[in-house]
């Protein structure tokens, strides 16, 4: 784009104002469209029959030309564009061309003269056919079909002709033709139905506020529809404002939990932005089947059945989904819909910042939940990504539409993008930090911003003078800081905490930069806690106490960092782990674990660790804990030593489970689900399993009917996982039988993962075959991760995967493949398996524009995880017999 735009500025001064650059010698854009033209009105006209294989479409879009000139590069995917004309503000129609040059979808509309600056009309006629996921397609559920639309990022283009980019905020006027009997949707309420002949309808929408193309939605099907009526006007919204449900045929009734709970997250996200929801009405919508995701189409925001098909019955872990994933889609409408991002390298902001106003909601919403430690648990997580040596930023730039996949990813994208939030609003404060978001809506409302727009509107209103570093050093550098702390009492009176600053790398992982960031470093001591700026490598930080502290915890406020400490200083910090703030026993466990799979660290200072940490009173510490001593167990651990794991683990979680399993809390309920799984799997425990078999054949009927009450909600998937695995095919196909008949989504997801789960190979082939466009399609991807993850079966879907990669292609959009299909190998951990999956992927690339850095990120895991077992393996065994003769 800067190429050509240099090109046409050297022949304007060559040749004259009015003389045009020949278009057949400009290079067509890779990545942002250039400026000649500005999209200012939509009119989308589009048939839809959901029982067809294709659509058609008129669309008319009125374009201010911002400079003469005689082309312009818009998008359109595999549309078969029949006619194109463009019709001048003085009324004159003007044929022209119409040509997709590039496969991401980039076109080139050619006039037959020089056209002057001004407004035109581009109107195109065109047919296109249903995408497999994504764009514009199908779902099944009673035997009907749906149309579902899902635009995110770039699949915008495959539907209507049009400048597909973010920074593109146009209004649109939507007419959809459809089946007499079937409800259309749009971001927009109905204006009229007018009758076409005797099988055909009209739907004609109002007027859309500015939004980009990857917000416009389309739905049609037999929907039924649950009117909840209007949301009373509130002490910020002045008008009442239309709330309804659409869900599959015959499920109404199951909708009424979400919209019942609807009203108390948007009142407070009101209260929060002080601004009223932005838009004319507010339909949620969850078609059949399993999307996997929610979108948040303005008024027309679309969810996974699951999200919205529960009651107060429903298990804790689906309610708080619920509550997470509404207040995540009810917050962009503010941020990401209302004020949205220039371009696609700053879709961090959209993302990181539902995720983060998620968990403020979710958690004044329903405090019961448990929500307030979620972003430090998610980024946590999101740390494992960021120590790859091919990891993104969180302003990862884009430079070509192959590469617009990636920010989307999951643990940047949104967890880590998160915790920098987080991070910069402990640091400037919770009030600072509501007036500046406050202050970012209103200058940029129904408009585009990019990131320094939201630092400066955040510098606006506070006066830490390093707000603006901390910020860009977050969001630009990729990787996680490691903090190395000392505590110095060497000084009478005087303590003090000697910090040096560096990347983290695990073992096998060399970085050669030498980043440095702008961290705001917390250091608790004791009763006390330091707060201090760190801008070198190496700073010397007097602590706010007269006395040598007991111990020092350097990340008191779980900033997005990780920290190290020497041997005496991880004792003095373990001794007291137990009574930690439950975030900074968080934070201790993360980098006690990230210490030893860096080598910084023995093993006996981290199986002493986990034992002290498994009995912290907080239900989250305890299942942390649990996760961190399973995963590495079973990373490094085999023969006598995994089995000496297994009877520590049974001594110190059976008397917890034990505990927990009578409790009533939100939290209680997932850790007693969490440690019933591990004891049953991991530790062991053979008592555990007679019990949970009989539930399971009792639940699908065995020997008649299913009794889909005899086993607890939250046990479901455990139970059903003991039987299919002690069982055998017998049980496993009366299972599949039952989700075969499903139609509660809840029920759907435990068989599932009970199904998934077998280690029988031959019937996990049998079940990955039924995933590739057959019972199974919308839950591929979790029968594929839960089949390599296993010993017994991963060979066997090792090959499966790349002996059905065509199959599996066929069922990603295009421009996804390259993202998601190296990944689906990430399970593995042998050298070997690395080099095969790495040759694999590569004899493959023509299939998989933009593949380069997840395949690179997928091999660098498995490396790491063989690498970390040859490492630990010896150490781990020794710490651990030690530990059980003890």
């Amino acid at each position: 784009m800067l190429k050509s735009g240099v090109i046409y500025i050297v022949l304007l001064i060559f040749f004259s104002v009015s003389t045009v650059a020949a278009s057949n010698n400009i290079p067509p854009p890779a990545g942002k469209l250039d400026d000649t033209a500005t999209p200012l009105h939509y009119q989308i006209h589009l048939t839809i029959d959901p029982d067809a294989d294709d659509f058609q479409g008129k669309t008319q879009i009125t374009v201010k030309l911002n400079r003469d000139t005689d082309m312009l590069w818009l998008h359109g995917k595999d549309l078969d564009v029949t006619s194109v004309s463009l019709t001048t503000a003085g009324g004159e129609k003007i044929p022209v061309s119409y040509e997709q040059v590039l496969d991401s979808g980039v076109a080139k509309v050619t006039f037959p003269q020089t056209l002057q600056s001004g407004e035109v009309t581009l109107s195109f006629v065109y047919t296109a056919e249903y995408s497999p996921r994504g764009a514009l397609f199908k779902m099944l559920g009673n035997e009907q079909n749906y149309i579902v639309s899902q635009f995110q990022t770039i699949l915008a283009r495959e539907v209507f002709p049009g400048f597909d980019e973010p920074r593109f905020k146009s209004t649109y006027q939507v007419n959809l033709t459809t089946p007499k009997e079937l409800a259309a949707i749009t971001n927009t309420p109905l204006a009229t139905t007018t009758r076409v002949d005797e099988e055909w309808v009209n739907h004609d929408f109002k007027q859309s506020l500015p939004m980009p193309t990857y917000l416009l939605a389309f739905m049609v099907g037999p929907f039924d529809i649950a009117d909840y009526g209007t949301l009373p006007v509130n002490n910020i919204r002045e008008r009442p404002l239309p709330l309804r449900a659409l869900v599959t045929k015959g499920k109404r009734a199951n909708v009424q939990y979400a919209l019942d709970n609807t009203q108390a997250i948007l009142d407070w996200l009101e209260d929060y932005f002080g601004s009223q929801y932005p838009y004319q009405k507010l339909d949620l919508i969850a078609p059949p089947g399993s999307l996997g995701f929610a979108m948040e189409n303005p008024g027309a925001v679309l969810y996974d059945q699951y999200l919205l098909l529960l009651d107060e019955n429903s298990p804790a872990e689906q309610k708080r989904a619920y509550t997470l994933v509404h207040s995540h889609e009810l917050a962009h409408m503010w941020f990401g819909n209302l004020v949205t991002p220039e371009w696609w390298d700053d879709l961090w902001l959209n993302e990181s910042f539902a995720t983060w106003m998620a968990y403020k909601a979710s958690h004044a919403y329903w405090p019961a939940g448990e929500f307030d430690r979620g972003i430090t648990k998610m980024a946590l997580r999101a740390m494992n990504n960021d120590a790859l040596s091919d990891t993104q930023s969180v302003k990862q730039p884009v430079s070509r539409n192959e590469d617009i996949a990636y920010a989307l990813d999951g643990e940047i994208t949104y967890a880590k993008g998160a915790a920098i939030l987080t991070m910069m609003e402990r640091y400037i404060g919770a009030e600072q930090f509501q007036k500046g978001i406050r202050h970012h809506m209103q200058r940029f409302a129904h408009g585009g911003a990019h990131s320094d727009d939201f630092i400066a509107s955040l510098a606006s209103v506070s006066n830490q003078n390093d707000l603006t570093s901390i910020f860009n050093d977050f969001i630009r550098l990729p990787g996680v800081p490691l903090i190395s702390a000392s505590l110095d009492c060497s000084e009478e009176g005087k303590p003090k905490v000697q910090l040096h600053q560096s990347r983290y790398a695990a073992i096998g992982t060399k970085f050669t930069d030498k980043q440095q960031w702008t961290v705001p470093v917390c250091v608790a001591h004791g009763s006390g806690e330091t707060c201090h700026v760190m801008k070198q490598t190496k700073e010397r930080v007097p602590l706010k106490t007269n006395r040598c502290p007991a111990f020092i915890h350097p990340n008191a406020q779980s900033g997005y960092y990780r920290f190290s400490l020497n041997q005496d200083d991880w004792q003095h910090l373990i001794r007291h782990g137990k009574a930690l703030p439950s975030e900074q026993a968080l934070t201790m466990l993360d980098s006690l674990d990230a210490g030893l799979r860096a080598g910084h660290i023995d093993a006996n200072i981290w199986l002493e660790g986990m034992l002290t940490m498994a009995r912290h009173p907080a239900w989250d510490v305890i299942a942390h804990t649990k996760r961190k001593f399973e995963g590495l167990a079973n990373s490094a651990l085999s023969g006598d030593a995994l089995d000496t794991a297994a009877a520590i683990s049974r001594a110190i979680f059976t008397p917890i489970y034990d505990r927990v399993n009578q409790q009533t809390s939100v939290g209680a309920q997932i850790l007693s689900s969490e440690l019933q799984s591990h004891l049953l799997e991991f530790a062991k425990l053979p008592e555990m399993r007679a019990p949970l078999r009989e539930q399971a054949q009792a639940f699908v009927g065995i020997d008649g009917v299913p009794d889909f009450t005899a086993i607890p909600a939250a046990q479901r998937a455990t139970a059903l996982t003991v039987a299919v695995r002690d069982l055998g095919e017998s049980f496993f196909t009366v299972l599949e039988q039952r989700f075969a008949e499903s139609d509660d989504p809840a029920l759907s997801v435990a068989m599932i993962r009970g199904l998934s789960r077998t280690t029988d190979p031959e019937l996990g082939r049998r079940l990955l075959e039924r995933s590739i466009g057959g019972i199974y399609d919308d839950y591929a991807p979790d029968i594929l991760r839960e089949q390599l993850s296993q010993a017994e079966t991963q060979d066997s879907t090792f090959r499966w995967l790349k002996n059905n990669t065509q199959r599996i292609l066929d069922r990603i959009p295009d421009n996804l493949r390259g993202a998601a299909f190296p990944p689906l190998a990430g399970e593995l951990c042998s050298m070997n398996k690395a080099d095969d999956w790495e040759k694999f992927i590569v004899s493959r690339a023509e299939q998989l524009p933009g593949y380069e850095r997840s395949l690179g990120q997928t091999l660098e895991k498995i490396r790491r995880c063989a690498r970390l077992k040859d490492a630990v393996s010896g150490p781990l065994s020794m710490a651990i017999q030690e530990a059980i003769a003890i």
